[in-house]
């Protein structure tokens, strides 16, 4: 009874395979591309008119306070738009000089495992920052410092690489019957060593 079952589901499914219009799939994909593209220049419109809006809205409102002269209230509203404004600034800077920092660290620093952890790791104090030319020096310095201190976070240029090739047979340990006296008397002491141990 099961097993009739699962033979009309199976014969079912096999029955049940919708046919695909490859050209009504296409026209689909088209109209959904014209309604994006449609909807991406309304969206860039309705943004630029939202602007324009605002705008024009702050410059009524400071033409209103300089008519009232409302001297107060307008020199209130600069400097709460001047302070946006070196807010916005320092953040920007901050983000650049950070970007220069990585770049310079990844550009001196190529061997490293990790950059992020490079420029955690960092000694500040041996870095020169200027914030008026947004540059960074000492990076080299800094680098050469750490892998003198934290060696470990760059590849070493001892250590082989596996690339292409394969590991070495591991060393099997011989039979009693295939190993010589001196192998035997040497096994045998080490073994004895270690239960003394």
């Amino acid at each position: 009874m099961v097993e009739e079952n699962q033979n009309q589901e199976v014969e079912n499914q096999e029955e049940v395979k919708p046919e695909i219009n490859l050209e009504e799939l296409v026209q689909t994909v088209d109209k959904l591309k014209s309604t994006n593209e449609r909807l991406l220049s309304e969206s860039k419109d309705w943004k630029a008119k939202y602007q324009g809006m605002r705008l024009e809205t702050e410059n009524r409102e400071k033409k209103e306070l300089e008519d009232k002269e409302s001297w107060k209230e307008l020199l209130e509203k600069e400097r709460d738009e001047k302070f946006k404004i070196e807010e916005n600034f320092k953040s920007l800077k901050k983000q650049t000089l950070k970007k220069q920092l990585q770049f310079e660290v990844a550009k001196h620093a190529s061997d490293a495992h990790n950059i992020d952890t490079v420029l955690s790791t960092l000694p500040t104090d041996m870095l020169q920052i200027d914030e008026e030319n947004m540059s960074v020096s000492g990076i080299k310095d800094c680098i050469d410092s750490l892998r003198k201190d934290h060696g470990y976070l760059f590849k070493s240029e001892n250590t082989p690489s596996m690339v292409n090739k394969r590991p070495g047979k591991m060393p099997t340990s011989k039979t009693l019957g295939e190993m010589n006296k001196n192998e035997k008397m040497d096994a045998l002491s080490g073994a004895l060593s270690k239960l003394l141990s």
